[in-house]
């Protein structure tokens, strides 16, 4: 892991990048969007109607063969009805260390979902949880 820091008018800002291919990112993301495509029993056609896209670029981009531009990302976000970070962010190193607030609130939105909902965070929480 590589640090930076640039100072903006006073205030510094630290980058933290991560050392991967795109292709490998492009793999992790198409990864995560099939599975929460396929956990909200979503098919790629459906999906596709959704973010304007065709379904074969769909399918190119769930395989991680094409890059993904963040245009894109968001459109598909926006048809799984998830934030653009549940594609893209890596979870934090070691896990578990939540603040209580935020536990609360994700239990306080879990509760408010339909069964469905809870079954693709699931699968959502699984993937995110496996890629590091």
């Amino acid at each position: 892991m590589v640090s930076t820091s640039w100072n903006f008018n006073g205030a510094v800002a630290i980058i933290r990048t991560v050392e991967t291919k795109p292709q490998d990112i492009s793999a992790r993301v198409g990864d995560r969007i099939r599975r929460a495509r396929t956990a909200l029993g979503m098919t790629q056609q459906n999906l596709a109607e959704l973010a304007g896209l065709d379904p074969a670029s769909l399918s190119r981009i769930e395989c991680g063969r094409i890059g993904l531009h963040l245009d894109t990302v968001d459109r598909l976000a926006r048809g799984l009805g998830l934030p653009m970070s549940a594609l893209v962010a890596d979870p934090p190193q070691g896990g578990g260390d939540a603040a209580p607030a935020q536990r609360e609130e994700l239990l306080q939105m879990y509760d408010m979902l339909t069964p469905h909902r809870r079954d693709a965070l699931l699968v959502i929480a699984r993937a995110l949880g496996t890629h590091t």
